[in-house]
């Protein structure tokens, strides 16, 4: 199919008397490698096949059989291919399976295998290349009452070399794994049991602690993701819900933006501005960057006004963290906070009707409304008359002509 919808080709594969269906493809240059099941007269096995895209034929398919029930679900090929899945333990009887993981090379012969279970069931689902790593996520229910994701990082020699299981309250089980220097991302769903279940994506660090994590969930009983891309600022995330409480599913498309340091601002946003997308307060002044956006403050200062009052504490004095004087009153906001001990959000801060900067300018007291009846020099003008009048509360003839300004 190519960008705009239309079938460019189709291929048809399959057996008479059997079932067959994918799993998983992953294509590297003109090659297809598809993983899957099939099914003949109750048996299921896994198979695995080549495919040639520019030349339209099959390359080659094997079959994964042991004496029980094999299911391979996902694939990936970089110079030999891997493919997890999970086989049945016949000697534990039905419904107890390990986590398998097969390589093959180029030519479809078997190099190895490996399994990894506990006492009860145990699926792989995802698998994902990240410096040399294998990192393949799955189910287990053999360490809490419910389900755990398990994540298992592998070498070329299918020897593990770390293992995590989340052990969250709820159950959860991981379906898909996406790996890059930021940090582990996985999404499935969360739950009990199996129903209901909402969405569940999450984000770990490269040593399996959590970061963040998000979840989703329709007014049905049962809502899951089964694959994850992050490309650039966002995260991609196809789901499928289920709107009623009868099983008849949709498909969903999430997309989320990535916030590594949960400041409300995408990290591409940030990069933009010049802030630290991995840092919630990049100047360091008691405010989130996200909130200085939202405030109209500078998240690169931290004291966007230069009044002398970090934008923090304009927010919690009330004023204008972007106007040196907030209230206009000829005082800037520091000057009121720190030295006048009036109010920078109020131009009179003792209500006796003169601003504060006309008081502190004539050597009044700004939070004593005590002053403005006062007269200072004795020429029968109070200190509010003198502010009404613009003249000088100390001096009887402000403009020196002789007669008294009253």
């Amino acid at each position: 199919m190519d960008h705009y919808g239309e079938v460019v080709e189709n291929y048809t594969w399959g057996n008479q008397g059997q079932s067959e269906w994918a799993e998983d493809i992953y294509v590297y240059y003109q090659y297809a490698y598809i993983v899957g099941v099939i099914s003949t007269g109750g048996a299921i096995d896994g198979f695995l096949m080549k495919y040639d895209v520019d030349y339209g034929k099959l390359e080659w398919n094997v079959t994964y059989s042991s004496p029980e029930r094999d299911e391979l679900d996902a694939v990936l090929f970089d110079g030999y291919i891997y493919a997890v899945g999970y086989t049945e333990r016949h000697l534990t009887g039905y419904g107890s399976y390990d986590a398998l993981i097969l390589k093959y090379n180029d030519n479809r012969e078997f190099v190895g295998n490996m399994t990894w279970g506990t006492h009860s069931i145990d699926l792989l689902e995802d698998i994902y290349l990240y410096n040399g790593r294998y990192y393949i996520v799955g189910w287990t229910h053999g360490y809490t009452e419910d389900w755990d994701t398990v994540i298992l990082v592998i070498d070329e020699n299918l020897e593990i070399e770390e293992r995590f299981i989340s052990r969250r309250p709820l159950g959860d089980r991981g379906n898909a794994i996406y790996v890059n220097d930021d940090g582990i991302y996985v999404v499935g769903s969360f739950s009990e049991w199996y129903f209901p279940s909402d969405m569940l994506l999450i984000k770990y660090d490269n040593n399996f602690n959590e970061i963040w994590n998000v979840t989703w969930g329709s007014d049905g009983v049962g809502d899951y993701a089964q694959s994850i891309v992050v490309s650039g600022e966002y995260i991609y995330v196809p789901a499928t819900a289920n709107e009623t409480d009868v099983m008849e599913f949709d498909t969903v498309f999430l997309l989320y933006g990535e916030d590594s340091d949960g400041d409300n601002l995408l990290d591409s946003y940030e990069y933009g501005i010049g802030t630290d997308p991995k840092e919630a307060d990049t100047d360091g002044d008691g405010l989130d960057d996200g909130e200085e956006i939202s405030y109209g403050s500078n998240p690169l200062d931290q004291d966007t006004d230069d009044d002398g009052l970090d934008d923090y504490i304009e927010i919690v004095y009330g004023s204008d963290p972007t106007d040196e004087d907030s209230d206009d009153d000829g005082l800037t906001d520091s000057q009121e906070a720190y030295y006048y001990s009036s109010d920078p959000t109020s131009n009179d801060t003792d209500n006796d009707g003169i601003p504060d900067g006309w008081e502190v300018t004539h050597g009044l007291c700004p939070h004593d409304s005590s002053d403005a009846s006062v007269d200072e020099e004795g020429d029968g003008l109070t200190n509010i008359e003198e502010y009404s009048h613009d003249t000088d509360p100390h001096n009887a003839d402000t403009d020196g002509d002789g007669i008294p300004d009253r």
